[in-house]
């Protein structure tokens, strides 16, 4: 199952993409789907946008107007299948980057694999409406027995892309009416991800010439029906269910000793992941005072190169080859600053200008995040949070959201409490109550949450029934018989809870053996757990630096005091690529 939802980058030729992306969670089908609404100009065009996600699918409905022909590109974060419907005067299509792909008329409507290539269409002057899904691959797995689909997915194993005009999709005034009616539901409702689903399935198959009616939601199903509404109870995730059709039908005494064999073993392992977050501090603050600016120093000398490199450049009277070069040493000295030092906006941004792939930089640690939050918000009050577990993450958005102000989702969107699960909303009530007495009252914003509020208040937002549990086992458990007045069928459920607990323990220390910011730690580790070995480990490597920065700023002196002569600065780019593993 993937962590990380489907996305969709749409781009006019005179727009520069965002160096900074937001990976939102993957929407399971009883969430909400995620909806965003956007608007943007540039010389000739202007564009609004709607692009909605969730299990597995990725929805983008975009009007267009356009006074001179403009390039468009649509860039997707995986492999995807592509159903493209469009409403237009006339435009054309293809795939970019890639060899033998010819402009196509597109006057049709296109079903094809389009893998993970970007799509360019370049649009005439007028006014457009697009209409994009994008399926994953596996998500379409159940309606394989269409052989139009079978075809589609057998293409998926073979082939890195189709051909955008393989299955060409007719026009129908039905299609058209009924798409209008999809994006009307999808724009004025809070739909959840399955019935996003199932929506995009229904425009794929009525696209494919099946005949397909669309249930109406369940809202305009009850008014027909003139039903009372009925309380949502949560209906477990699969892997939830997985844990609880395990302890079916086991007696209450075994049920005992497999919770308390995982509560001890969750805070054995939590223990020590605390041990390690706090050794992991205590090593890069040792790390940082032997390296000193040691780093900053040579990272300051990469980004001058790159300078010396831009400015022959463009100054022209280059060879192909040599402009090839030049490009390619640019960014690899880029590269070299961004593992020193971490990149800026601008430097990424400038990396962008020379490379068409994203800055390889080194993932934010909790403490530089810290640093970066403090430096926006220089009068806040709240101490970021530095726990870098998963746990840790979750609480850290929700003090940002409060540093910024940010309005839960729910409130924005008139989420009330009828319209969650009866479970979440009594077990919210419930710890909100417990831990009412952490509450602070501030002059300037009113209550103040807690940390133990936030986390309660994010658990409840995302529907987290799981979350709400384990929280509620660390504030109640001490309490005298808790566990006694638990019934067999909470007790499945703090079971379900203790394992999500013990797999996230898991996952963090294999991070911790994996990412490349616990690198010290993981050093450390590796020499034995000696801080004296570690150091001394550390100090070679900055003598290692030292003798980096002088062997470049030799290479220097050379362009230098021969006035910049070109072939002194096309064996500067021989060098960087050459001997600092470019090439």
């Amino acid at each position: 199952m993937n962590s990380r939802a489907l996305s969709v980058t749409h781009l006019a030729e005179d727009e520069q993409e965002s160096p900074i992306r937001i990976n939102f969670p993957e929407p399971q089908f009883n969430e909400q789907a995620i909806v965003q609404k956007s608007g943007n100009n540039g010389k000739s065009w202007q564009k609004m946008h709607m692009g909605v996600m969730g299990a597995g699918r990725y929805l983008s409905y975009r009007i267009y107007d356009i006074k001179d022909t403009t390039l468009f590109t649509t860039k997707v974060s995986e492999p995807v299948i592509c159903l493209r419907v469009y409403w237009g005067n006339g435009s054309k299509i293809r795939y970019l980057h890639l060899d033998n792909s010819n402009l196509i008329d597109d006057t049709h409507n296109f079903l094809f694999w389009q893998g993970n290539a970007t799509v360019q269409e370049e649009l005439i002057s007028g006014e457009y409406a697009h209409l994009d899904i994008f399926f994953r691959p596996e998500s379409l797995k159940y309606l394989a027995h269409y052989p139009i689909i079978n075809q589609l997915l057998e293409q998926t194993s073979s082939q890195t892309h189709g051909n955008i005009d393989q299955l060409k999709i007719a026009e129908s005034e039905q299609l058209e009416t009924i798409i209008t009616n999809v994006l009307e539901e999808i724009d004025l409702n809070k739909i959840t991800a399955g019935r996003f689903a199932y929506l995009c399935d229904c425009l794929l198959l009525l696209a494919i010439g099946e005949n397909i009616t669309i249930t109406p939601p369940e809202v305009e199903l009850r008014i027909a029906n003139n039903l009372s509404e009925e309380p949502i109870f949560y209906k477990p995730k699969p892997a939830e269910q997985k844990v609880l059709d395990e302890l079916k039908n086991m007696e209450r005494s075994t049920l005992l000793v497999i919770f308390h064999h995982l509560f001890e073993t969750v805070a054995e392992k939590q223990k020590l992941q605390e041990m390690e977050i706090q050794l992991h501090k205590t090593v890069k603050e040792h790390a940082a005072k032997i390296w000193g600016n040691e780093k900053e120093a040579l990272m300051y000398l990469y980004l001058g190169v790159t300078g010396i490199f831009e400015d022959e450049y463009d100054s022209g009277a280059l060879t192909d080859d040599e402009k090839t070069l030049l490009k390619k040493a640019i960014v690899k000295t880029l590269d070299l600053s961004f593992e020193l030092k971490d990149a800026t906006i601008q430097d990424m941004e400038y990396y962008m200008k020379w490379s068409e792939n994203t800055p390889k930089i080194k993932e934010l640690d909790e403490l530089q995040i810290k640093d970066f939050l403090n430096m926006l918000i220089p009068d806040n009050t709240i101490d970021f949070n530095t726990d870098p577990s998963q746990r840790g993450n979750i609480l850290l958005l929700e003090q940002i959201k409060d540093a910024f102000g940010i309005r839960p989702m729910s409130d924005i969107m008139g989420i009330e409490a009828k319209d969650k699960p009866k479970e979440i909303v009594e077990l919210h009530k419930r710890l909100m109550d417990h831990c009412a007495d952490t509450l602070e009252l501030d002059s300037e914003t009113g209550v103040k949450r807690s940390d133990i509020i936030r986390e309660i208040d994010s658990a409840y937002e995302y529907d987290d029934f799981v979350r709400l549990l384990q929280i509620e086992l660390e504030q109640l458990y001490d309490k005298l018989e808790y566990i006694e007045q638990q019934d067999d069928e909470k007790l499945k459920w703090l079971i379900v809870a203790l394992k999500r607990a013990n797999e996230e323990s898991d996952q963090f220390f294999e991070e911790l053996k994996m990412a490349r910011k616990y690198q010290g730690l993981q050093q450390f580790h590796s020499l034995g757990n000696n801080l004296t070995t570690f150091k001394k480990e550390i100090e070679n490597q900055v003598n290692k630096t030292h003798k980096i920065g002088l062997a470049l700023s030799k290479e220097i002196r050379k362009v230098i005091s021969g006035n910049g002569v070109r072939k002194h600065i096309i064996e500067l780019a021989q060098y960087i690529l050459k001997y600092e593993g470019g090439g």
